[in-house]
């Protein structure tokens, strides 16, 4: 009986820490674990996608969104785990006016 208990309570406690965080992120790693890319967005569909070197300094970042048009970044990857390619989309209002940019990595 106990166990069910604390098995409900550790449930309810989880499923309050993911209430807490609004935010949907989409993680890649390097081989060592460390994240490479991020790419997270909070609830009011706004947010961001950022890439990091292996000493964990940011290396690239663009603000993305899922409403009044789109933005969004695709990330190619070296077998290692770091980016290789970022190329990032911009439309805003969904109309004629429409962006593209590409950064490649060493």
């Amino acid at each position: 009986m106990a166990r069910g208990i604390l098995i409900l309570m550790l449930f309810n406690l989880s499923s309050w820490s993911a209430l807490a965080n609004d935010n949907k992120c989409e993680y890649h790693y390097f081989r060592g674990k460390r994240i490479s890319t991020a790419t997270c967005y909070e609830k009011n569909n706004f947010g961001k996608a950022v890439a990091y070197n292996k000493k964990g300094e940011i290396i690239y970042e663009k603000h993305i969104r899922k409403v009044a048009g789109h933005s969004y970044v695709i990330f190619s990857y070296y077998r290692t785990g770091a980016v290789s390619k970022a190329v990032w989309h911009d439309a805003a209002d969904g109309g004629i006016q429409w962006y593209s940019s590409i950064t490649t990595f060493g």
